[in-house]
């Protein structure tokens, strides 16, 4: 807070409830014997800053459900946001995205989706196998073109749909006045109803369509997180 010359945030996330040292015990790496133990000792330090002002809310980021069900069984306050990757190929389709929304909807947890419109190092990595990136998507482009919108307005726009609130990130003036923009009134050219449902049941797979770490690495069966996402196929 001092750094950025503030007296308090209005939000904290604790980011990822996964050790990510895949084969090193957790007592290693934490004064605590279980990765649940340290999950719920970081979730209590961030009340803490919440009980000092230092916050006005807690939140987590790449959570899962169980890791959410912890701290429901720990009697703890439950998060105000829930932070995770959402977007066309990992979106509600998806029964473990869609466990995941439930479960905030059910107890007023905001559900927020990252990287709504790709990155830089999918569209690198998709060119290079010659698979469309999200904003080239011939569904998104089709919708695009008949709204007179961009695709990226179109993809921001089925978020909304969805009740799911998204981060876009832009440098660019233009970029920011249209992702502002999906939240205002698009009179009748607007998403249809069989418009959400289409580009919803777009294959659920990697983003970068071939990304090991989502779709699972034979070497790494252990891993906590891996076991919990479960395999997922290329598209």
């Amino acid at each position: 807070l001092a750094w950025l010359g503030l007296d308090y945030a209005d939000l904290y996330l604790a980011h990822e409830g996964d050790l990510g040292n895949t084969g090193m015990e957790p007592a290693r790496i934490c004064a605590y014997p279980t990765t649940a133990a340290c999950r719920l000792v970081v979730w209590r330090s961030c009340l803490g800053w919440m009980a000092k002002n230092r916050t006005r809310a807690c939140g987590v980021a790449n959570w899962e459900l169980a890791w959410l069900e912890e701290l429901v069984d720990a009697n703890v306050t439950l998060p105000a946001v829930l932070q995770t990757k959402f977007h066309l190929h990992q979106s509600l389709a998806s029964p473990r995205i869609r466990a995941l929304k439930d479960f905030c909807d059910a107890r007023d947890i905001l559900f927020t989706g990252y990287s709504p419109l790709g990155r830089a190092d999918w569209t690198r990595f998709n060119a290079s196998v010659g698979t469309p990136t999200l904003l080239e998507e011939p569904l998104v482009r089709s919708i695009a073109a008949r709204l007179g919108r961009s695709p990226a307005e179109v993809l921001l726009r089925w978020h909304a749909k969805l009740g799911v609130a998204t981060q876009p990130r832009s440098t660019d003036p233009a970029h920011m006045a249209e992702n502002l923009a999906v939240f205002g009134a698009w009179a009748a050219a607007d998403l249809t109803d069989d418009d959400v449902a289409a580009l919803s049941a777009l294959p659920q797979c990697s983003e970068i369509r071939g990304d090991p770490f989502v779709e699972g690495d034979p070497e790494d069966k252990d891993h906590e997180y891996r076991n919990m996402i479960g395999p997922t196929r290329t598209c």
